[in-house]
């Protein structure tokens, strides 16, 4: 949103022929490498691409119509198209200069605080960032939380681990959480922790209900189920002959949540029974 201001701004009142802008943000995130914001004159909007670790993102251009700059003080890049090939004169470029340095101290704010968000979200969920950020930071403060429980993990973990090297371990490890994140988020799960090859998440009741939670569950277990059959064909046109799928422990879950569904009235009345996992048979 900064950015197309910015741009509509020098376009509409300062008269400045721009065509494109793109700013360019490395952050600091397990997944996204860097993100792009790109602004066209004809469109008047932004719009975000993002990398992923591992891929090569596209060199911009360097034609004489361009006129790059990196933000002082930061690792954030800038780029200035303008309309016509001669590109920008002297003063234009010496206007746009002192722009970059203007714009650096808003951005960073606006810039640094999403990464610390997306950090937090990371590492301590959805709802414990949001509360840590507010300023809930205090040593001794709690909240209670009515949630459908999510707990899954891999089953024979041990057997497998000594059977694969770490680097396919980890690879194997990620991948299966991947799948499992894709399909808890989507209905409203919130992953509180991964335990090595395990996952613990929660599907909270306030938003929508006891039902709903339920069926958003068990929603996101049949998504899960999907994605590791996907994963288990995928590993085999790679040549991995571990099937994924037939080892995650997603029946167990599946009673669980029912036994929550049915079982949250009595729950209600006798808060200190603990639904113990059902025994394997």
């Amino acid at each position: 949103m900064l950015l197309g201001e910015l741009c509509n701004k020098l376009v509409e009142l300062e008269g400045l022929p721009i065509s494109g802008a793109v700013l360019t943000i490395v952050g600091l995130d397990p997944m996204v490498s860097l993100t792009r914001l790109r602004w066209q004159r004809q469109s008047g909007r932004v719009v975000e691409e993002i990398l992923l670790h591992g891929m090569t993102p596209a060199q911009d251009s360097s034609a004489p119509d361009s006129l790059h700059f990196t933000l002082p003080g930061t690792t954030y890049q800038i780029g200035w198209h303008a309309e016509h090939q001669a590109g920008f004169t002297v003063w234009e470029r010496d206007y746009l200069a002192e722009v970059c340095v203007a714009m650096t101290a808003p951005l960073q704010v606006v810039v640094e605080r999403n990464i610390t968000r997306r950090l937090l979200q990371t590492y301590l969920g959805r709802r414990c960032a949001d509360k840590v950020l507010s300023g809930a930071v205090r040593r001794g403060i709690g909240e209670g939380v009515e949630a459908v429980i999510w707990i899954s993990d891999l089953r024979d973990f041990t057997a497998l681990s000594e059977t694969l090297p770490p680097d396919q371990i980890i690879m194997a490890l990620n991948d299966c959480c991947a799948r499992l994140v894709g399909a808890i988020q989507p209905f409203g799960g919130e992953v509180l922790k991964f335990m090595g090859d395990g996952l613990l998440a929660i599907f909270p009741l306030a938003a929508h209900g006891e039902a709903a939670a339920c069926d958003a569950a068990i929603a996101a277990v049949r998504s899960a189920r999907e994605g590791m059959t996907r994963l288990d064909a995928e590993r085999l046109r790679l040549g991995c002959r571990n099937a994924l799928a037939q080892q995650h422990q997603l029946a167990d879950l599946f009673a669980r949540q029912v036994a929550v569904q049915q079982r949250h009235q009595h729950e209600r009345e006798h808060p200190d029974v603990d639904l113990r996992r059902p025994e394997r048979r």
